[in-house]
């Protein structure tokens, strides 16, 4: 329960609700140390914090011995080969390692959603767009309701400046819930692009309004100044 709990709250994105996960997780854990996957659920709170509300060099490093907790647990574990996958992409900038990792999780289990969405936007990253989507909209339909896949199959269509696309996407993610901040960003970005000024720095502002950090401030302070 209290594992289940901390995904969903992960889920929810915002500093707030991140850190509700970690606390259930940590709570999981004190219940059942030897219980590998709430390990796993921890490295990803941390660093999911490390985009916009820890420093990652403080972050990351929690992350990292959080999933490797997890792997020493259950090194069949596909969600701790995921874990460890986004934290040699983003922070130890370890391609080939990342990729690796990416691909044994999904080996051991090829229906986990958030493999298919971080391998998806790992390939885009790279972009390698058809890939890439391809990944993450088998991800969409494995957890169709899901806010962060959503809006980053919408983010797929941004990073290959496909931006009506994007907006379309991202827009059907906020009517699943108006209340996630990334969607807002991403669509902030996308209008940014095509010059709708005033659509953008509202849901700038938007974001800034569900989750005020120093990432969504940017971004509005950068619409304004264009």
């Amino acid at each position: 329960r209290h594992y289940l709990s901390g995904r969903y709250y992960w889920n929810r994105r915002t500093s707030s609700e991140i850190n509700k996960s970690i606390k259930e997780f940590q709570q999981a854990i004190a219940a059942d140390p030897t219980y590998a996957l709430p390990h796993s659920g921890l490295s990803d709170a941390y660093v999911s914090l490390s985009s916009a509300h820890l420093p990652p060099n403080e972050a990351m490093p929690l992350a990292r011995a959080a999933a490797q907790q997890a792997l020493e647990l259950d090194d069949n574990l596909a969600e701790a080969h995921t874990s460890l996958a986004a934290i040699k992409w983003r922070y130890e900038w370890d391609w080939k390692g990342a990729e690796r990792e990416f691909k044994r999780a999904l080996e051991l289990n090829p229906n986990y959603p958030t493999a298919r969405q971080w391998y998806g936007l790992f390939l885009i990253y790279q972009k390698q767009f058809d890939a890439g989507r391809s990944e993450l909209l088998k991800a969409q339909q494995l957890d169709p309701l899901s806010l962060a896949i959503n809006a980053n199959v919408g983010l797929s269509y941004y990073f290959e400046r496909r931006y009506d696309e994007a907006i379309q996407h991202l827009r059907t993610t906020l009517e699943l819930d108006s209340y996630f901040p990334y969607a807002h960003f991403f669509l902030g970005w996308a209008l940014e692009q095509k010059k709708e000024f005033g659509q953008a720095e509202e849901a700038f502002r938007r974001a800034a309004e569900i989750d005020r950090t120093s990432t969504t401030q940017a971004y509005l302070a950068h619409n304004l100044a264009l």
